[in-house]
């Protein structure tokens, strides 16, 4: 049962200024208005709607974004909780505290969460910009997919759970779909070989090739589309490509910053408290410290759950 909210006091004019439309940018604006932050509350992304479930978006033949946000807008009008919808931040004065926007608009906070995410690690400058070619990173490069799926011949690269996940999906409607893995299980590092294994098994047993490679792959493209693949004397047509392989953390606009980073994510402490007072971050973008877990190194998991705890942050230094 979601808890009640506090109301916003508009004689209150603290800030709370929240950059993405991930889980933990959304936890995090709803932890506020639940733990008695009364100020002015502002979450800005890129997409054109509100945050949603992007687990879904590997599960479902098609994606209805009603059914996959994580609150409609009814709830973010009663909550007072304001979007800016398809506004990026290209760059903060943390003196300052001003967030600058791609629409030429700004923003003072006084204090600020860093939710930006991760985005698809893409795995040729080649196929970028193929009509054919796609990243699973939002509902509309899930729904392009499985639109232009039915009756094709379908190549998975990488062996990650979005690739299996959407094998899985495009199987009920495509002609033939091939996983092509530099893994020779899915999962290996992860789960285990074991598990990985087993895996592998159940995808060949629904009729998913699995193929692993050693050498690079060759691209032949006509008319701004992937036709063909080949690599290890293999050589079979394409006509729609979906990769997965991994992201890297949405933090460019943080570079050479007062924001400390690590191998580019930034780096927060117990309380995901940035290196910059009254800047806090979380998800996909943060390394993080768990002494039980990793002992005195700090840590980066991309997964939904985690991400959403980082923003159900109830210490109320938040809401003070």
């Amino acid at each position: 049962m979601t808890k009640s909210l506090f109301r916003r006091n508009i004689s209150k004019k603290d800030v709370f200024l929240i950059i993405g439309g991930g889980p933990a940018s959304f936890q995090c604006a709803e932890t506020l208005r639940q733990e008695g932050f009364i100020g002015r509350i502002v979450m800005v992304t890129n997409e054109d709607v509100s945050p949603y479930d992007r687990t879904k978006l590997t599960k479902l033949s098609t994606i209805k974004i009603e059914n996959i946000v994580l609150r409609n807008e009814d709830y973010y009008k009663r909550a007072q909780i304001e979007t800016l919808y398809k506004t990026t931040c290209f760059k903060i004065d943390f003196e300052s505290k001003i967030a600058y926007f791609d629409d030429c608009s700004n923003l003072y906070y006084d204090k600020l969460f860093l939710g930006t995410g991760s985005r698809p690690r893409k795995y040729d400058e080649i196929l970028d910009g193929l009509e054919n070619v796609f990243y699973i990173r939002t509902y509309k490069n899930s729904n392009d997919v499985v639109l232009l799926a039915k009756d094709k011949n379908i190549v998975l690269i990488g062996s990650s759970f979005i690739v299996v996940e959407m094998a899985g999906v495009l199987l009920k409607i495509a002609k033939s779909v091939k996983i092509i893995s530099r893994s020779e299980v899915p999962f290996a590092k992860s789960l285990g070989k074991q598990f990985g294994t087993a895996i592998k098994k159940f995808l060949i047993s629904k009729n998913i090739e699995f193929i692993f490679i050693t050498e690079k792959l060759d691209f032949t493209i006509e008319n701004r589309n992937l036709t063909k693949i080949k690599s290890n004397n293999l050589d079979f047509p394409v006509d729609l490509c979906v990769i997965g392989i991994g992201s890297l953390p949405n933090s460019e606009f943080l570079k050479d910053t007062e924001i400390k980073l690590k191998n580019s994510f930034v780096e927060v402490d117990e309380n995901f408290q940035t290196s910059v007072n009254d800047v806090y971050a979380g998800g996909d973008l943060v390394v993080f410290p768990n002494k039980e877990l990793f002992g005195d190194q700090l840590k980066n998991i991309a997964h939904w759950q985690v991400a959403q705890s980082h923003g159900n942050l109830k210490e109320k230094k938040y809401s003070s």
